[in-house]
Formats: C-alpha cells, sequence, structure tokens
C-alpha cells in the first residue's frame, strides 16, 4: 500500500523565497559595486582631464612668465624668445648673454669683423670653433640663433673651466675691463627688470 506523503510546501517556499533573497541581495551587491567602480572610473577621468588641462595651464603660465627681453634691444621677440631658450637650456644667464651680445656686436646679426673672421651676434670664428658648430648642429654662422647656440657653449666651456664669470668672459674674448662691463650691463639689466 502506498503511503501518502505530506508535502512540504511550507519548507520549500522559504527555500525558494531565501534563494530568491539571497540572489536579490547578491544582485543589488553587485549593481552597488558596479555603480561604485562606475562613479570612480568617471570621477578618475574627470580628475584626468582636470589635471591634463591645469598641467596645460600651468605650463602656458609658466612660459609666460620665464619669457623675457630685454627693453631698448632692436632685435625682434621672436629671437629674443629663442636665445632666453637657449639660455635657459643651458642653465646660463639671459641678461649675461644678452649683456655679451651688446658687447660683441650691439645686438646686430650682421656684425662681422676681424677682417671677416668674427661673424654675427657673439661674433663666433668658424675657424676656431669648428667643433663646437659641429655640436651645436650650426650650419650658418650669421643665423642669429645658431651663432648664439655656438657662443653659448663656448661660454659654458669657459664657465667649466673657469668657475668664474669673470674669468669665462675673459677668455670668451678680453681683458678685465672687458668682463666689467658685461657683468655691469648684465647687472642693469637684471636690476631694470624685463617687458
Amino acid at each position: 500500500m502506498y503511503k501518502k506523503h505530506k508535502s512540504n510546501h511550507a519548507g520549500t517556499a522559504v527555500m525558494v523565497i531565501t534563494a530568491l533573497v539571497i540572489v536579490l541581495i547578491v544582485s543589488q551587491d553587485r549593481a552597488g559595486r558596479i555603480l561604485r567602480l562606475e562613479a570612480e572610473i568617471r570621477q578618475e577621468a574627470e580628475s584626468r582631464i582636470t589635471q591634463t588641462k591645469f598641467r596645460e595651464v600651468l605650463i602656458e603660465e609658466k612660459q609666460a612668465l620665464q619669457y623675457r627681453y630685454i627693453k631698448g634691444c632692436p632685435l625682434p621677440e621672436k629671437v629674443q624668445r629663442e636665445i632666453f631658450h637657449i639660455c635657459e637650456d643651458a642653465a646660463t644667464s639671459f641678461e649675461l648673454v644678452m649683456s655679451l651680445i651688446y658687447e660683441e656686436s650691439g645686438w646686430d646679426p650682421e656684425c662681422i669683423s676681424d677682417d671677416g673672421e668674427s661673424v654675427g651676434l657673439m661674433q663666433v670664428q668658424e675657424k676656431w670653433h669648428a667643433e663646437l658648430m659641429d655640436k651645436t648642429g650650426c650650419t650658418d654662422l650669421t643665423d642669429p640663433v645658431q651663432n648664439v647656440r655656438v657662443g653659448i657653449a663656448l661660454l659654458k666651456r669657459h664657465f667649466n673651466t673657469y668657475q668664474d664669470p669673470a674669468w669665462a668672459l675673459m677668455a670668451y674674448n678680453g681683458g678685465q675691463a672687458y668682463a666689467e662691463r658685461i657683468l655691469r650691463r648684465a647687472s642693469r639689466y637684471e636690476r631694470r627688470g624685463h617687458l
């Protein structure tokens, strides 16, 4: 004879409800984690965009603040800006270099002296400085920017040798009076400020 089993619908229903609740909790937790992750990703992206924009603004402001030129100098602003950046790259005083250029050529990029031997803004002589020309990529000493690259490389070499601005300037092209004039003028440029 068959024994009738009394079905336990109540227990099964509880188990099904419990399983559904667990699935719902897990789904909500997963959905919550996904939402938090999406929010974090969005925040990170916004932060990076903000940081990038901030960096761009900072770079522009830094360049605007750092760039200077000498009042009264007839060289175009573009050339002075190039000289400024060459000085900055060589860790050399812009004011000192501009004072040296004034002393050497009166800021005249077409200046040629010493029977055609000394050329350009910094009066570089190819016969003595061909190696520095090669090193700096100079192919034309009459080009103001190329001329200054070679001149600053030469001046930097003298700074490294003598460890003193006056001695470096004397080695560049002259005696003590020459060096003193350049240093005094550079000091005036620094005191007067720049545009």
